[in-house]
């Protein structure tokens, strides 16, 4: 295997009499570093964005609801993954403030504040979040942040709630409540700063004209990631419509982000591929070009196994090259972004400051994995063909 090794290295690039070879060897090394680095970063990009938007609902989002249920089951407070729950309700509302309207989402929960101040949540949140009624008080009402943009709201202002859907057929006035705004949150996910809106359980009821089977429970968990152990464990009680888990709420996205994955993944192996393609080329014109040597080898007792050993060798030579240059960029760059932030990012546009990036080791290693696979797939047919060269024709091709 020795001088096998050693005739691989030096056909690599010492083509005195085709420089041609030599410069599609180059070219094959530079489009397997950049497929290698771009599949590297655009991975890490893409589980950087999939983690920011997990974080951003974990935070938001209850992990686990249960709905059409006035009191909790038996065994859930008890869990030991259980954390803390409320009642709520939720229903469209038609909010009003001076000449300004909008059709929003009522969230009615029964707690003293806005979840996210009782959570200490990591987003910007302003004013106290108080939202049950107190004596000579009006209620409170916490909205998104650019909602109170749009309709020029701030804190401490008073507004209306009407609920068209809960119009009786008599034709009675529409159930309507004022509210004082003792909050603003400033979440980023989606587009609940625009359409959110967070009362007291008591005045949701109240103003919906609901009855307790429309009511259900937002349970948070010690560990989110537990969120399916819980669900597993306390789905059997109850119908399996009315408990879901935060990454079931949004099963649409995470699988649309999942095959985005997958479509990045095959999408850029076509770069590696093309650059395997020039691999091939490369080869077969060496081989054309040393068709002398080899007979000479094969005279001297090269079998074709040793034939076929060098040519593989030299083109897995050209893919460790490229891919460890490949992998040193991309891994360079991801690394970097992470400790400087390199990248920014608008965010009036995006709900990050720069560019997340998150490294999986198992992707790395599958995309080397891969990248040298298919040159070794792709080298075996060059190879093939120079260990099948007959020894005296091979001797008189150049003369």
């Amino acid at each position: 295997m020795r001088f096998e090794w050693h005739l691989a290295r030096r056909y690599l690039f010492s083509h005195k009499q085709n420089q041609y070879i030599s410069l599609v060897s180059v070219i094959s090394i530079l489009g397997m570093t950049v497929g290698v680095a771009a599949l590297i970063i655009a991975m890490s990009v893409l589980n950087g964005f999939e983690q920011a938007v997990t974080g951003r609902i974990i935070n938001f989002l209850p992990h686990v609801v249960l709905q059409n249920h006035f009191d909790l089951p038996a065994g859930f407070a008890e869990d030991p993954d259980y954390d803390f729950g409320y009642r709520y309700t939720e229903r469209k509302a038609l909010l009003t403030f001076d000449a300004g309207r909008q059709i929003v989402d009522i969230q009615a929960v029964e707690l003293p504040h806005w979840p996210g101040r009782s959570k200490n949540l990591p987003f910007d949140i302003y004013g106290d979040g108080r939202l049950p009624r107190k004596p000579g008080e009006l209620p409170g009402i916490v909205l998104g942040y650019d909602l109170s943009e749009k309709l020029m709201i701030s804190l401490g202002d008073t507004l209306r709630l009407l609920s068209p859907l809960d119009l009786e057929p008599t034709g009675a006035r529409m159930p309507q409540t004022v509210f004082v705004v003792t909050g603003l949150f400033d979440a980023n996910v989606f587009d609940y700063d625009k359409l959110l809106c967070f009362i007291d359980y008591t005045e949701g009821r109240r103003l919906f004209r609901q009855k307790s089977q429309q009511t259900g429970w937002q349970i948070w968990l010690k560990d989110y990631r537990r969120a399916e152990d819980f669900y597993g464990r306390h789905s059997a009680a109850v119908p399996n419509t009315d408990l879901q888990t935060w990454y079931q709420r949004n099963q649409t996205l995470f699988e649309a982000m999942t095959l985005e994955k997958w479509g990045t993944f095959v999408g850029l192996n076509f770069i590696i591929l093309v650059a395997v393609f020039n691999v091939v080329s490369a080869l077969m014109m060496l081989v054309l070009e040393k068709t002398g040597e080899i007979g000479i080898l094969r005279v001297l007792g090269a079998t074709s196994l040793n034939i076929r050993r060098i040519f593989i060798t030299q083109g897995m030579l050209v893919a460790v090259i490229g891919i460890l240059a490949g992998a040193a960029l991309g891994l360079g760059f991801v690394l970097g972004q992470t400790e400087w932030q390199w990248v920014k990012l608008p965010q009036d546009i995006y709900f990050v400051e720069s560019l997340p990036v998150v490294l999986s080791v198992t992707e790395v290693i599958v995309i080397i994995i891969t990248a040298f696979i298919i040159t070794w797939l792709a080298a075996r047919y060059p190879a093939r063909r120079a260990a099948e060269l007959i020894p005296v024709d091979a001797m008189n091709y150049n003369r």
